[in-house]
């Protein structure tokens, strides 16, 4: 109940963000507030735990010992149930917190069209994928593998003449 409650006020309270970073950090806020009410609803069960086993130690009478049990019972079905609504919510953020990451980590080159045959290189050059179907004998896979400037030029190299080495004149057909 005190859960919905909450919720209620916070829902009241917030207002519709103009951009998607002030919606993050306020879905941030909002999980991190309900987290605290949550701790802070759980903490209070734990002290009436701890007033109810007290009082159980105490009774003498047998009839108001059962009673006390049960509510204690009671109270422990009720805190489990908060302790997993605190595991959710945290479960929760880690995952929005994996998430920024991710987008912090992904690299902007890496956010461009798959589709595009031109890929940039760190010093800015552009580099034209060209595709060529070979008839006849196989020519062999050429494997691409961008690193520094000069390690590049040597695979282009390496690649030409592996191309040459393996091509006829009457080999290929562009398109």
């Amino acid at each position: 109940m005190a859960l919905c409650n909450g919720l209620d006020h916070q829902a009241s309270r917030s207002s519709s963000p103009s951009s998607g970073s002030s919606s993050s950090s306020s879905i941030d806020t909002d999980l991190a507030e309900l987290l605290l009410q949550l701790q802070d609803e759980f903490g209070q069960m734990s002290c009436e735990h701890q007033e109810l086993s007290h009082e159980i130690s105490e009774a003498t009478d047998p009839q108001i010992r059962e009673d006390l049990e049960r509510e204690l019972d009671a109270l422990v079905t009720r805190m489990e149930g908060k302790s997993q609504q605190i595991s959710k919510i945290r479960r929760h953020q880690n995952k929005l917190d994996q998430k920024k990451k991710k987008k912090k980590s992904v690299d902007p080159s890496k956010q461009r069209s798959a589709s595009a045959n031109a890929y940039c290189h760190q010093n800015g050059e552009v580099e034209v994928t060209t595709t060529i179907k070979t008839r006849g004998r196989s020519a062999g896979v050429v494997h691409v593998r961008p690193s520094s400037a000069r390690e590049v030029s040597l695979n282009v190299l390496k690649d030409m003449k592996k191309l040459q080495t393996t091509l006829r004149k009457d080999d290929l057909t562009w398109e």
